[in-house]
């Protein structure tokens, strides 16, 4: 204050040619010479520094180029660092000297050695998360105990694993069997007093191993998951549900037939077709039966042992659709509680074509809407 003026601000004397200059040309003022500042660092051979968030005492390290990537950080060795100017620059900093320069301090784009190390941790990723779901759904089989070592000494003609390792597209799933086996074998060992109580039902009389597809595995979700009846396979063969195997190859032959041939009797294209399965679908896919334990001699499903089973698996894998295929599967599986959940589950005849021509009519209708839903997830 001057002159005793109370009430009134005056500016701080500043050189006149600042006067009337609005304050967004002070603002690239400022930001134009700070660059200028950072770009004289370039000329020393350093730049002051690399730092990512969370790591630990600040690095430095030789210059870059634009159109590089800056080096990771030397003490945490993150692929991505930010520079450091006296402190940890800002984006909003970055990007207000990229439109003012017109430089380009961080590319967008990383370089190879970038991105084969983005590549490698998403692949570290993928595989632990694989072999928590391998161990996870090991343990709910075992404790429910579907299967047992007998249930894999079977022969290889006879075995579909052992088919699966010609093919190469399916070759996740079939290291997938093969970690499962041994996750299994591990979880055998410590119930050995366990018995597997026989199947000898109308609808079931053993147990297929179940398929994941690719992304379920990878992710540990899976967008549908569905719910057959039962496997009438012999007890001397070792097979998937509905052949669920195969859905991946969609529109393949060759090998196929004789593993069609060999592990299922029914009409495995008419399935396909009703239930609108496409590789993609498969992909976000579980698949089971219903009817996977019996009561003490085999001739009655245990309803509740099977939903308890059912449900714990979709509590893991956490599916936005369960897809009942069958009069069995509803009735084994869909209680109360799911009935209150009609957006989740859904059920549909088993696709056959002994109907009659108002059952296929009718059956149609449940099939296009399941294939709606298929677009609306």
């Amino acid at each position: 204050m001057e002159g005793g003026e109370e009430g009134k601000t005056f500016l701080p004397r500043l050189p006149h040619w600042l006067y009337g200059v609005g304050r967004y040309n002070i603002f690239l003022i400022i930001v134009t010479r700070t660059a200028a500042l950072s770009r004289g660092f370039q000329g020393r051979g350093v730049w002051p520094a690399v730092k990512a968030e969370g790591c630990g005492p600040v690095a430095t390290v030789p210059r870059w180029h634009d159109g590089e990537v800056p080096p990771p950080c030397r003490s945490c060795s993150n692929p991505s660092p930010l520079l450091v100017d006296g402190g940890l620059t800002s984006t909003s900093r970055r990007s207000s000297i990229r439109r003012v320069v017109g430089r380009r301090f961080m590319p967008s784009q990383p370089n190879g050695e970038l991105k084969r190390a983005i590549s490698r941790q998403a692949e570290q990723k993928r595989d632990v998360m694989t072999q928590h779901i391998t161990q996870m759904l090991a343990e709910i089989h075992s404790n429910f105990g579907i299967f047992d070592r007998a249930s894999f000494r079977v022969d290889d003609s006879e075995n579909i694993i052992h088919h699966l390792s010609g093919i190469p597209e399916l070759a996740y799933l079939h290291q997938f069997y093969l970690d499962y086996k041994s996750a299994l074998e591990a979880e055998f060992g410590k119930r050995q007093g366990q018995v597997r109580q026989p199947l000898r039902t109308k609808v079931a009389k053993s147990v297929d191993l179940p398929f994941i597809g690719e992304s379920v595995i990878q992710t540990g979700h899976a967008k549908y998951l569905f719910v057959f009846e039962g496997s009438l396979a012999s007890t001397e063969k070792l097979s998937v549900n509905v052949l669920a195997c195969l859905w991946p190859l969609e529109g393949m032959a060759g090998p196929l037939h004789g593993i069609r041939r060999k592990f299922w009797c029914s009409p495995y294209d008419y399935i396909v077709d009703r239930l609108s399965i496409t590789s993609e679908v498969a992909k976000h896919s579980y698949v089971v039966d219903a009817v996977r334990i019996g009561i003490p001699g085999g001739k009655k499903p245990d309803r509740e042992q099977n939903r308890r089973l059912l449900q714990q698996e979709i509590d893991l894998l956490k599916p936005r659709l369960v897809v009942l295929v069958g009069k069995t599967a509803e009735r084994t599986i869909w209680n109360k509680t799911q009935k209150g959940e009609e957006g989740r589950y859904f059920p549909v005849p088993f696709p056959t074509k002994t109907r009659s021509e108002k059952g296929i009519k009718k059956a149609a209708q449940k099939y296009d809407e399941l294939k709606r839903k298929y677009e609306e997830l």
